[in-house]
């Protein structure tokens, strides 16, 4: 999203962007989370079981199957494999790429191209192939995106807040949040042996604390040159457009 947002042409684009931007995430969010949380409802907050053992995986394929028309299973299930397809094709050629052509080819730049353009096929197929694998093995699916989301979050979401609402963030306090995330998600994730009915409230632990370290170490660490933070937070070039306009000499002299 951020990346989207630095493509926009337009400056009076960037309000109703965000507005749209935002309503969208809390759409997509809401009824994501929310989905699965009152999923426990129906089953009486008992766990579906697989092989005699809590299966969280299988509390959304049951509900389809159980208290869905089929019909409208049929449609969602339409759905999902298209969201899956699109997301898949996209990650497969971000990761190849960024493995074949900022990995291997930065670190040798005299590579020749057909060697790329073949690892970047080669790639396909291993990342394709793990997607296979981790597809067919329910009990799995819930773990790895309660760890990917937890870690990630949890590592940028505070430094990411903080930074750009709150001008005394340091850049020590932005690493001591990231690695705080980081190192919570992974460390107590695996110390549970990737338990999945632990690691969602690992990824949500490793969301929060951070939000306590990043403001702690950055009132205790130098901060921000106040020239920095007005480039930052684009005042210089408000600034500067501001004396253009009451100075007509001053801006002829920076046109010229």
């Amino acid at each position: 999203m951020v990346q989207k947002f630095y493509a926009i042409k337009d400056e009076k684009a960037i309000r109703p962007a965000t507005v749209v931007s935002t309503f969208f995430a809390l759409v997509i969010a809401t009824g994501a989370y929310f989905t699965g949380s009152f999923g426990r409802l129906f089953f009486n907050n008992q766990m579906p079981l697989l092989n005699g053992r809590p299966n969280p995986d299988l509390i959304m394929p049951m509900i389809i199957e159980r208290f869905l028309p089929p019909g409208i299973g049929v449609v969602i299930l339409v759905l999902v494999l298209a969201a899956s397809m699109s997301t898949l094709s996209s990650l497969v050629l971000v990761s190849s790429s960024a493995v074949a052509i900022d990995l291997l080819q930065g670190a040798w730049p005299k590579i020749s191209k057909r060697i790329v353009l073949l690892c970047l096929r080669l790639l396909c197929v291993i990342f394709i192939g793990l997607s296979v694998y981790i597809a067919l093995k329910p009990t799995i699916i819930l773990v790895l995106m309660s760890l990917s989301w937890g870690t990630v979050a949890g590592g940028f979401l505070a430094p990411y807040i903080y930074g750009l609402y709150w001008r005394r963030t340091t850049k020590a306090g932005a690493w001591a949040g990231f690695l705080t995330g980081v190192t919570l998600s992974l460390s107590l994730s695996f110390y549970y042996r990737l338990d999945s009915n632990v690691v969602p409230a690992i990824g949500c632990l490793a969301m929060l604390i951070p939000l306590a370290v990043v403001p702690v170490v950055s009132l205790f660490t130098p901060a921000f040159s106040t020239q920095h933070l007005k480039r930052v937070f684009g005042e210089e070039r408000f600034e500067l457009s501001r004396d253009l306009q009451y100075w007509p000499r001053e801006r002829e002299r920076v046109i010229g």
